[in-house]
Formats: structure tokens, sequence, C-alpha cells
């Protein structure tokens, strides 16, 4: 039905009706959810002809192409940054594995709406962290990144600052290590279940466990080593001469207490009553106190179903996620999927090196022929599928439509800074020759900017 619409208005002879065709598939970083980035080519060759294999020119005009290449967000520093990168100067057709997906890769040469405006685009290379030293087990780079935000006060500065890496899992364990040892509010642009990632929460939620499962001593035992004894021991006056015969003697009192509350009030209520009494022996740090706010509305939520099950409640709690945002005042940590469309002042990539981003998904072979899927199949082994011409062809489509999302995703995370893009790559490792091991972002990055010698 499309095609049928497109025809008419473009083969309309009298000039009457327009058509307009608007994306840019550098950033398709959806191929995996059924994205097609070469549908704006599809469109070019079926109205203008297919391209010169020399010239790269169509024979036919009747769609015209404009190429959206003036960055209004970036700096010259960062532009530059992107165009040593991903453009022509690249070369990224040397490595075999690119060969494919750079010939459909179109970039054309961005530039800087504002040519005076000062920034910098900088790529370190962090060492190892020696054994026996300080912090030995963490990730070098993510700690060099938490002491360049300490040292860079984008915060104080009054900036916007985002800190990018590949996935999910890895934006909130980044976000949890760079609070940490910052002490700045950072929050994780992902689906964040509020029960795992802070212990003020998961002692509350443990409490209504203990109180709902007598039999349950983990749960007891843990509310037990976390500031609610003291909340207990002020608010029931139980005897004993040691912790273990007074713990023994406040879980029957806490017990009751706590059934009986959620019973006539409901959850919400219940654990409001327990956050106001530890705030009498807990300085809750900015992220604990959003945690304990969203479970509190999780609680509200499920208080308006009428239930006072505390397994259903338990359940609707550790699945309850809460999608962080936040319009400034602190650092966010996200993937290449939630910074798209997003500013900010300041950019650091500092997860490049996650080797999982790099897992093949070369798994179903297809084939298109004049736009339309003719044959669709789990693709065997490559070693099986490599004997077979055409399953090798379709081996090496899939190999190339995924190159294309990487290096989407690779220019989404490097055109999001307006002033500041800083990139860290651990350093290559002492026995490892140039231009060996496998292809990934650290390795591209390192050698292609390394080789433009490209300077802050």
């Amino acid at each position: 039905m499309l095609e049928n619409l497109c025809d008419e208005a473009i083969q309309d002879t009298e000039g009457e009706r327009t058509f307009f065709a608007v994306g840019d598939p550098k950033q398709s970083i959806h191929v995996w959810r059924g994205a097609a980035p070469e549908l704006l080519e599809e469109i070019l060759d079926r109205y203008n002809g297919p391209r010169d294999e020399v010239t790269g020119v169509r024979r036919g005009n009747h769609v015209h192409e404009r190429p959206l290449n003036v960055s209004r967000r970036s700096c010259p520093a960062v532009i530059g940054m992107v165009n040593a990168l991903l453009g022509e100067r690249a070369d990224l057709g040397r490595y075999e594995v690119l060969e494919t997906a750079v010939r459909r890769w179109r970039f054309p040469e961005h530039e800087a709406a504002d040519a005076g405006l000062e920034g910098g685009a900088v790529v370190l290379e962090i060492p190892a962290i020696e054994e026996g030293e300080e912090g030995e087990g963490d990730d070098a780079v993510w700690r060099a990144c938490g002491e360049l935000l300490v040292e860079m006060q984008v915060l104080r500065r009054g900036l916007s600052c985002a800190v990018i890496c590949n996935r999910n899992g890895r934006a909130l364990d980044l976000a949890d290590y760079l609070r940490r040892v910052t002490g700045m509010e950072v929050i994780a642009d992902a689906d964040a279940e509020i029960g795992r990632d802070n212990p003020v929460c998961g002692a509350l939620l443990d409490l209504i466990g203990a109180a709902a499962h007598p039999a349950d001593e983990f749960a007891w035992q843990h509310v037990l080593m976390t500031p609610l004894r003291l909340v207990m021991e002020d608010w029931y006056e139980v005897g004993g001469e040691g912790e273990r015969e007074r713990g023994s003697k406040l879980r029957p009192i806490v017990t009751r207490a706590v059934l009986l509350s959620v019973l006539h009030h409901g959850f919400a209520a219940t654990l409001r009553e327990w956050v106001g009494g530890l705030e009498r022996y807990l300085v809750m740090d900015a992220f604990s106190r959003a945690r304990v706010r969203e479970l509190l509305r999780c609680a509200a939520v499920f208080d308006e179903t009428g239930s006072r099950d505390a397994d259903d409640f338990l359940t609707f709690a550790e699945t309850w996620k809460e999608r962080e945002t936040a319009a400034g005042g602190v650092i966010r940590v996200m993937n290449a999927h939630k910074c798209k469309g997003l500013t900010f002042d300041v950019v650091v990539l500092a997860d490049l090196h996650d080797g999982k981003m790099f897992q093949s998904r070369v798994d179903k072979g297809f084939r298109y022929e004049d736009g339309r899927l003719e044959w669709l199949t789990m693709l065997p082994a490559r070693a099986v599928s490599e004997t077979d011409p055409v399953l090798r062809e379709a081996l090496g489509e899939m190999g190339a439509r995924t190159w294309l999302e990487r290096l989407a995703q690779l220019y989404v995370m490097v055109t999001r800074a307006r002033w500041c893009n800083v990139v860290l790559l651990p350093a290559r490792k002492a026995k490892a020759k140039p231009g060996t091991g496998a292809l990934g972002f650290a390795r591209l990055v390192r050698e292609v900017l390394g080789r433009e010698g490209l300077e802050d």
C-alpha cells in the first residue's frame, strides 16, 4: 500500500504532490528489533537508480537527497573526533570484518554550526591496576572515570554530564560504583529494581517477609543487622541479657505489629511508619531517599488492589522497576539506546572495553529480493554455513548488518557531547601486538584515532 502511494506522489507529472522520507541510518541502533536502516537507500535505488560503483552517483534525480551534516549540538573539537573515527579518513574498510558494512556506511563529513565554540575531545588510555595497588580488583577504567568526575566537578560547575556504557546491567553496576567512589549523585538511566540496588529497601522488604514467614530466619537476621533493630528496641521494650535473647523476644512482637498494621492500614502506611523510625538512627543519602520514595509509591499502587497478602506484595515489589530519569543536577549513566537524541555538556565513554557487547548475534539467515522476504532460516554452525554458497552469503549479510548496527551505536555515543568528549580505554596489554585480537570498540578507537593523532 505504501509503495503505491509513494509511486503516485513521486511520479506525479503535474508536480502537485510531495514526498518526504526523513531518517538517519547512522543512528539505526535497533536492527535487533527489526529496524531497517537500508530503507532510505532502497527508496533512492527505486526512483533514482543504483549508485555508480566508481563515482557513487545515481543516474536519476526524481527524489532529491539532502544530507544534514551540520551539527548544532557539538563544538568543532567533538565533531573532529567523530569525523576522524567514523568518516572517510578512518579507512574502516581496512578491517576485513568491516569491509561489507563500510560499503554501506554513508558518512558525509560533519561540521559544527558554530565554528568558534570552544571545547575538547580526548582519548585516554588507562593502565591496569597493579597487584597490591589500592583499588586492586576494581575496573581500572571505571576508577579513572570516578577520579575524572571528581577532578572536573561537573555538577558544581552546573554542567550536564553523562557516562555512557554498553549494556543496562553494566550501567547499573557502573552507577553504583561511581556513586560510591565520588560521593556525587549518580543515577542509571535503566530499569532499576528498587528492592535490590540499595540496602534500605532490601531491609524493609525483609521486614515484611520475616513477619509473614516465621520460619524465614535469613530475612529476620538480616533485619536485625540493620538500624531497624534500633527502631524495634526503641518501640518495644524487651528484657534479655544478650542480643540473641532480645532478638528472639522481639520477633513475635514485631511480627504481630507489622501484620496488624498491614491489615488495617496497608503496606504503604506500614512502611512509611518504619521509615519514620529509621530516620532517627540513619542519615540516608539522596539515592537511598529516592529509592525509599519509590518503594512507598510501589506499595501505594499495590494497596489499590485491596490485597493484604505479603507474598503477593513482595513479588510485586521485587519486580517493580523504576526507569530512572533526571532533568539535571545528577550524573547520568546510560547505554547507547538510552542516550540517543540527548545532549550533555560533558560525555565520558567509560565502558567501550565491555567484551560481551560483541557476542555474535549472527544466527539467522534470510534473503530479500525487491524489498520482499524470500526465505528465513536459523543458520547452522559457521563452519557448516561457510561450505554452502547460499548460507555463506547469508552469513556475510548478517555480519554486515550487525557491524552496521555497531557502528551506529558508536556514532550515537560519540555525538552526544556539546563541549567535551572523553573516551577512556584500557591500555593495551604489554604482550599484545598492535592490530591483533578481536575487533571491538576499544581496539577500533585506539587504532583509528591513534593513527589519526587526535589531540585534545
